[in-house]
């Protein structure tokens, strides 16, 4: 009795025009946890049986881990398929998940989902139930986005499908990609693209003048416009960042290359003839000392050798002289 006094006892219309549950809270109490209220909350946010997600439960919180585990295991499939909707219980498991991780992180609210789901089933094609049809400029996605209260830009929307499906043209949007969408988006609440108009005159009783954007573009145009400059604005502050760190990552490579090469550089100095330097002769001439003493030493045993020949050859000479003449 509680739960149904707190929770969905009546409904009213938002200002976007989506009919709106109220919620008694609007992310769980807990993280990385579901008690037995949330889950409740996150079944009537499909339109599903209100104990539906309470079967597997055997205390009084769930973390989410488990609780995927059960969404996999194909557990909550009978109570999804083709239940609330012309969907299947395969297509439901992956919009629960999707939600679970955004109530997860704290992304969307419980009032978000519900609103996401409903506008999602006012603008689906009558001939496939599970998708909107996307076309270009992505206007239907758009405007389903805007009956939940959200808003983004066009060039969001095909980013977001083209990372999501793998495709460069995507040509429908399922529950789960709009819900993965929300986090990209603006409250209508938020953006303030009218401003207030200046009637009368001034100082010099002329009349203020108007801005005509203002009175010839309507509020949606004015939105795309406005975001579309904040997305502009925020890309070059991410290009330029970018470019910073790759800067700094260069000249910090330089430096570190730089003390790398005099450190080998004085590394590479000769052992040898340091040691065989003179204690006051400078390197390069203890280097052509070292270099011209072999060549002396080979000079004076070359010379030595030269004269013993010429000695030894006379006396053989004065030898042969005296036996002659003794004959």
């Amino acid at each position: 009795q509680m739960f149904q006094l707190f929770v969905c006892v009546f409904r009213s219309t938002s200002p976007s025009g989506a009919c709106v549950m109220f919620f008694p809270t609007s992310w769980p109490a807990t993280p990385n946890e579901f008690n037995r209220n949330e889950l409740e909350h996150l079944a009537l946010c499909f339109g599903f049986d209100s104990q539906l997600f309470l079967k597997p439960l055997i205390g009084d919180t769930v973390s989410v881990d488990e609780f995927l585990y059960f969404l996999r295991r194909r557990d909550f499939d009978h109570g999804m398929h083709y239940t609330a909707s012309d969907r299947s219980g395969t297509y439901y498991k992956a919009v629960v998940e999707v939600s679970v991780r955004l109530l997860q992180n704290r992304t969307a609210s419980f009032k978000d989902i519900y609103n996401a789901r409903l506008a999602f089933d006012l603008h689906c094609s009558d001939v496939n139930p599970e998708n909107i049809m996307v076309t270009e400029g992505m206007a239907e996605v758009l405007r389903a986005l805007k009956h939940c209260g959200k808003a983004t830009t066009p060039a969001t929307v095909l980013s977001v499908l083209q990372d999501l499906r793998h495709i460069r043209t995507p040509t429908m949007c399922t529950l789960s990609e709009m819900l993965a969408m929300l986090p990209y988006c603006v409250g209508l609440d938020q953006l303030q693209v009218r401003q207030p108009m200046p009637y009368g005159r001034d100082q010099r009783s002329l009349f203020k003048l108007q801005d005509f954007d203002q009175i010839l573009f309507t509020e949606d145009v004015l939105r795309e416009r406005v975001l579309s400059a904040t997305a502009r604005s925020q890309a070059a502050a991410a290009a330029a960042s970018r470019d910073a760190s790759a800067a700094a990552k260069k000249s910090n490579k330089s430096k570190s290359r730089q003390q790398k090469q005099q450190q080998m550089q004085q590394q590479q100095v000769p052992h040898r003839e340091q040691s065989s330097a003179a204690p006051g002769m400078p390197w390069g001439q203890s280097r052509l000392a070292v270099r011209s003493a072999p060549a002396a030493s080979a000079l004076t045993a070359t010379s030595g050798r030269g004269t013993s020949s010429a000695r030894s050859n006379q006396s053989t000479r004065s030898a042969k002289q005296q036996q002659q003449r003794q004959q």
